[in-house]
């Protein structure tokens, strides 16, 4: 994690939005407190129909809920 003053992001917008790009967070200081930080953009949520392919291949009784995987890989 890296940290710039407020100026310093100004001044280097493109090199706090390349390391968020590769992962870092940056935390930004006003007057030497930290008062925003910059993280990569979340990825939205996994594509799991391959799982409907096959449902009629799963033990009976199994339960599938899409919206239950997908919050557990966020």
């Amino acid at each position: 994690m890296s940290a710039y003053t407020l100026a310093q992001a100004k001044a280097q917008l493109s090199a706090v939005i390349d390391a968020a790009v590769a992962g870092e967070e940056t935390v930004i200081l006003r007057h030497g407190k930290p008062v925003a930080r910059v993280i990569p953009f979340a990825q939205g949520p996994v594509d799991l129909s391959v799982f409907d392919a096959h449902r009629g291949a799963l033990p009976k009784g199994f339960r599938f809920d899409r919206e239950a995987l997908n919050a557990r890989l966020r």
